[in-house]
């Protein structure tokens, strides 16, 4: 990968609102997962990202900020607590040497060992939810993947092939089925049709003006379903 593409994952271009949806989540959870937050006179510190910014209104993020925020979310849906998954993070930037550990390839193939040794080291009283299941390999190191909700979470990403750090290139936000992709090589990152460079908010536009799915379908050549997807994408809350 050139330095100018490893450049655009770290460019700041995602607005709250945008990373919000193509996660799957509200504003104010990114906003707390990326500046942190105050709640009963104490501040708790960001879980990624925390870059500090005159105006709050004009937070954004980058790609990377954006592909952890969707390991976040994965382990927020499962009941992870966020100073655990806080913890967690830091315990893995440390073992990986990287900047973004969750948007790294390694933490897709070697997060559940690493995170296993997080957990034995900093036992939770009351788990809702562990983050690395034991996968019964053979002994004596038994194989330590992540569990299913995040390893859904980190297959949504094609990884570069660089040796390290490996960085996610691009998302499928709503699964490989849906033909979507937010790309920060295509379109300023925005998500688009996979394959293309049309836009899902244009997509929606053309609809919300009346045409017809099976009309914008043919217009640019692409397939009905690809509409409705990027239609549910656009008006996701």
């Amino acid at each position: 990968m050139s330095r100018d593409s490893t450049s655009l994952l770290a460019v700041p271009r995602y607005p709250l609102r945008d990373v919000a949806r193509i996660v799957g989540t509200r504003t104010a959870n990114i906003r707390n997962w990326f500046l942190g937050y105050e709640r009963n006179g104490v501040f708790h510190p960001p879980v990624f990202g925390g870059r500090e910014y005159a105006d709050p209104r004009q937070v954004e993020l980058s790609f990377l900020d954006l592909s952890e925020a969707v390991v976040v979310a994965s382990m927020r849906d499962h009941g992870l607590a966020l100073q655990r998954i806080r913890n967690a993070r830091d315990f893995v930037q440390q073992e990986l040497g990287c900047e973004h550990p969750f948007a790294e390839r390694r933490f897709a193939k070697l997060g559940g060992r690493i995170i296993h040794d997080f957990e034995q080291q900093n036992p939770d009283a009351h788990p809702v939810a562990t983050i690395a299941v034991d996968g019964e390999g053979p002994h004596p190191q038994p194989n330590w993947p992540l569990p299913g909700f995040v390893q859904y979470a980190v297959s949504l990403f094609d990884y570069s092939d660089a040796e390290s750090p490996a960085w996610a290139l691009r998302l499928f936000p709503r699964g490989r089925e849906r033909n979507l992709v937010a790309d920060p090589r295509v379109r300023g990152g925005r998500v688009i049709v996979l394959g293309t460079s049309l836009p899902a908010y244009l997509i929606y536009e053309r609809s919300r003006s009346g045409e017809s799915y099976a009309s914008i379908a043919d217009d640019y050549q692409i397939t009905v379903h690809d509409v409705e997807s990027a239609i549910e994408f656009q008006t996701a809350a």
